[in-house]
């Protein structure tokens, strides 16, 4: 993929690097080369969350055609796009269900803020003309630690009860049995 679009060159980061500001300093020495430089962090952005609304969208009508009813839907929310599109979209479309976001590299106090921005971003870009209420957004934390990516004890539990109930084989050399328990 990176041969078919013309990657010249990649730049990998240390475990804990400040993520924008590492891809800030790259974009700042592209532009001193007399390149251009665009720096995103995946869909996590309001460009990238129509395509959330869309999910949440796609989700209620499959729900409704299957005659399902959810209750609390549950995302992973880490760079807060995915929770903050869903949200946009959620409230949007008038599903009134709380979304909870599992945080995946910081605790709620932290966390909602930015998915509360994402989301009403997401809003404004859409010219939908709500704004998102702040008590929408809701997040779990401590499930995370010691740090983001790095397996804990609750982890490798999850882990093995998904593997025991629902048949997944897991190689033993998975990372999950190298957890403390």
């Amino acid at each position: 993929m990176f041969r078919l679009m013309g990657v010249e060159q990649l730049t990998v980061m240390p475990a804990g690097t400040p993520r924008a500001a590492a891809m800030q300093t790259v974009a700042d020495q592209l532009t001193a080369l007399g390149r251009k430089a665009c720096v995103a962090g995946g869909g996590s952005n309001a460009p990238g969350g129509p395509g959330y609304v869309a999910c949440a969208q796609e989700l209620q009508a499959q729900c409704f055609d299957a005659g399902l009813r959810l209750h609390r839907p549950v995302v992973g929310s880490g760079s807060s796009g995915t929770h903050g599109g869903l949200l946009a979209g959620f409230l949007g479309g008038r599903i009134d269900l709380p979304i909870v976001g599992f945080g995946v590299s910081r605790e709620p106090a932290d966390q909602e803020p930015l998915v509360h921005q994402e989301a009403q971003a997401v809003v404004d870009l859409l010219d939908a003309g709500f704004t998102v209420p702040a008590d929408a957004v809701r997040t779990v934390g401590d499930h995370w630690e010691p740090k983001y990516s790095v397996p804990n004890a609750g982890m490798a539990e999850a882990v093995q009860m998904l593997a025991r109930t629902e048949g997944i084989l897991l190689d033993r050399s998975t990372p999950a049995r190298s957890c403390p328990a």
